[in-house]
């Protein structure tokens, strides 16, 4: 990391990482608020705390022990639906990250599935994506079908795979993907920008995150927020007397 830690935020990262560490050790799942005005330099922090997560080995495996997946969400808030984008963000970070897999038929078959499902997606969402990715339904299809052949042949026989994926069943089958990839690792959901999306997308990517990770274990999403404009953004979206209790149905704790 080139950048200079002038303001000695090194040990709120490291006090980050004990704390990430507790969960972890117990499998556990939890979404936490990293909490500040906008400008404070939570993007700063998050870049420390991704560049550090990507570093930690395991002790008892030698192998990575986390992996961090970090979703910018005002980068991508030209897509009306932040699924697409999530999906976008998951396959980049598979694809990079690919050495995590061995060459096993399960892990091969995540791989595959997730980006036959991502293109699937991608392709169905809205016209911004289309213009984006160039891809049509046939193109899709097409995909989908390598997807298979590159390790999703075990799903593709039990599912009928359809050109028109319904919503659910997207997101169905990337929480259960990400079920897979966190029996052995634990996953980091790292979300920025929240601050700078308009209400409606900031409570949707909210949202979607909370159903993809709901009922999972061995999951961490980190959000950094400016929570007084969040709760504003929620006010004003829905109408609520006291908007922050809302967002205690996706954040359980801030620091």
């Amino acid at each position: 990391m080139n950048k200079l830690d002038v303001l000695n935020r090194d040990a709120f990262v490291e006090q980050l990482l004990r704390l990430m560490d507790n969960i972890s050790s117990n499998k556990a799942s939890t979404c936490f608020a990293i909490n500040g005005a906008w400008g404070c330099g939570k993007s700063f922090v998050l870049d420390m705390l991704e560049e550090k997560l990507n570093t930690i080995q395991s002790e008892e495996t030698y192998t990575d022990k986390y992996f961090a997946i970090r979703y910018n969400s005002w980068a991508f808030d030209y897509y009306e639906e932040p699924l697409v984008a999530i999906v976008s963000t998951m396959i980049t970070a598979i694809e990079e990250k690919a050495k995590l897999f061995p060459d096993s038929q399960e892990k091969q078959e995540i791989l595959g599935v997730l980006k036959a499902t991502g293109v699937a997606l991608l392709s169905i969402a809205n016209a911004a994506v289309k213009e984006k990715t160039g891809l049509d339904w046939q193109t899709a299809f097409e995909t989908v079908c390598k997807g298979k052949k590159e390790g999703a042949a075990a799903y593709e026989s039990a599912h009928e795979y359809d050109a028109y994926f319904s919503f659910n069943k997207m997101i169905s089958k990337l929480s259960e993907l990400l079920g897979e990839i966190s029996r052995e690792y634990t996953v980091v959901l790292i979300v920025d920008e929240l601050d700078r999306c308009i209400p409606e997308y900031a409570v949707k990517v909210l949202e979607r995150l909370h159903h993809l990770i709901e009922g999972q274990s061995n999951i961490i999403t980190v959000l950094a927020i400016d929570k007084p404009q969040l709760v504003a953004s929620v006010g004003q979206l829905f109408g609520f007397e006291h908007p922050e209790k809302y967002l205690e149905k996706f954040i359980n704790f801030e620091i």
